[in-house]
């Protein structure tokens, strides 16, 4: 028997070489809104407008991703969009104010750091007071990469480009550090910038993703600083590893090969609870992407789901990779963010 499709999960024929195109499920999905006549109307012309446009390749590559909403959320996200092309006819794009190279960790403090890794770089509007924002953290295994700002097809957040310790100079679980360090720094000091301290979503790529998830899900990495995962807006996970990260099944001495999952104290899954903040899980195809990355996902979200957890969202975006999955990532994310942020007004 299938387990129904809940709220917010792409669904495609499972073990399928050949999915249905994305752009096939829109029409089905205003057909199950249940909206009074005029808006069933819009959200019928507006599936017919998808399905035409889709078929550019340019444009289909913009708007493919939002074809994994459900029909609230893209309700919303529609709403959103067309509200924000009215009300900013002929406006004046925010001003953005870029600061390279922060420290996140005080003065005081002496950190083993010889690559200068534990800084950030703030983009940030300098108009619009209360601003949500966004720290990213890059993929690389733990032992690669370098602070780069996100692909973000939005207005009016900030984003932190966040810098952290890698291996092998760095041991487990340094980078875990420097990642809670790294947000605590935000929560704490971004309202000297206008932004709003209640307001901040963490996210990543692939190992960014982990430790995004890991500091958004178990306490004892904010804990140092006064803070818990509830003190986040929200945790945006981009194609993560929700099992123990292979590199840190490495570093303990965790013997297997690398897809041999381990859900212990360094693994996502360890901490699923209800109480955690809002979450979106994004991932790339599961024909192209990583082996069983969207596999353990799934099981992240539908265990999120089935303890009852009130706002989590899945994401599986067509023809995408583990490289290209921040392109999908990068429509998706404005549109979570704007909702958690602004949420609509209460059903009377």
């Amino acid at each position: 028997m299938r387990t129904p499709k809940k709220p917010g999960h792409t669904e495609l024929p499972p073990g399928s070489a050949t999915r249905l195109p994305m752009t096939r499920r829109l029409p089905e999905t205003c057909q199950q809104a249940h909206l009074f006549p005029p808006v069933r109307l819009f959200f019928h012309i507006s599936c017919v407008a998808y399905c035409a446009l889709s078929r550019i390749p340019v444009i289909s590559d913009f708007i493919n991703p939002f074809a994994s909403m459900s029909p609230l959320r893209l309700s919303f996200a529609l709403i959103i969009g067309i509200s924000n092309i009215s009300a900013r006819a002929g406006e004046t794009p925010p001003a953005i104010r870029h600061v390279e190279g922060i420290a996140y960790y005080p003065p005081e403090l002496t950190v083993n750091d010889p690559d200068k890794r534990c800084f950030i770089d703030l983009q940030h509007p300098t108009n619009q007071p209360g601003f949500a924002t966004l720290v990213w953290f890059h993929g690389g295994g733990l032992t690669a990469g370098k602070r780069e700002f996100p692909q973000f097809n939005g207005r009016g957040v900030a984003l932190i480009a966040a810098g952290y310790r890698l291996s092998p100079q760095a041991k487990c679980p340094d980078f875990l550090t420097d990642a809670a360090a790294a947000t605590a720094w935000t929560i704490k000091n971004i309202a000297r910038y206008g932004g709003d301290p209640k307001k901040v979503f963490i996210g990543g790529h692939s190992a960014g993703g982990y430790l995004a998830a890991m500091v958004g899900m178990d306490s004892r990495w904010l804990k140092p600083h006064g803070l818990t995962p509830r003190s986040l807006a929200g945790l945006l996970p981009v194609s993560a590893q929700v099992t123990t990260h292979f590199h840190v099944k490495e570093l303990r001495g965790i013997a297997g090969p690398p897809l041999q999952p381990v859900i212990d104290d360094f693994a996502p899954l360890h901490y699923v609870s209800k109480d955690l903040p809002p979450i979106c899980l994004i991932l790339g195809d599961r024909r192209i992407e990583f082996k069983c990355r969207v596999e353990e996902n799934e099981l992240f979200y539908s265990t999120l789901r089935n303890l009852e957890h009130p706002d989590v969202e899945f994401h599986e975006i067509k023809d995408l990779d583990h490289a290209t999955v921040v392109q999908g990532a990068a429509n998706l994310m404005p549109v979570f963010i704007e909702r958690i942020t602004n949420p609509p007004p209460a059903a009377p």
